[in-house]
């Protein structure tokens, strides 16, 4: 019988799941309403707080997801496979997002 998966890697890979998710909602609620006003959302309106807030929060669950990976793999005499794949999935949801913020701050 193999080693035990680490706990923090499987934490770590949920967590990142949800915050793929996460991430992915909110930017297709932002395309959404972006797209439902032509001119634009305003940004002190309670639509782009919200949006903004959500992706603030995946990004949150991202890192603590990243944080828990490395944890998970640092871990000795336990399985590291839930603990990668949490990393990888958490660290390329997290270099696209942040990708996706830099090309909208520069179009702006």
């Amino acid at each position: 019988m193999g080693k035990p998966q680490s706990g923090f890697g499987i934490a770590s890979f949920v967590v990142s799941i949800l915050g793929c998710l996460s991430i992915f909602f909110s930017i297709v609620l932002a395309v959404i309403l972006g797209s439902a006003n032509p001119e634009g959302v305003k940004d002190d309106s309670i639509e782009a707080i919200v949006v903004g807030l959500a992706m603030l929060g995946s990004m949150a669950m991202l890192i603590i997801a990243l944080v828990l990976g490395v944890v998970g793999i640092m871990s000795r005499n336990r399985s590291k496979v839930f603990a990668i794949l949490g990393s990888t999935f958490s660290g390329l949801a997290l270099a696209g997002a942040l990708g996706l913020i830099i090309l909208g701050l520069l179009m702006e």
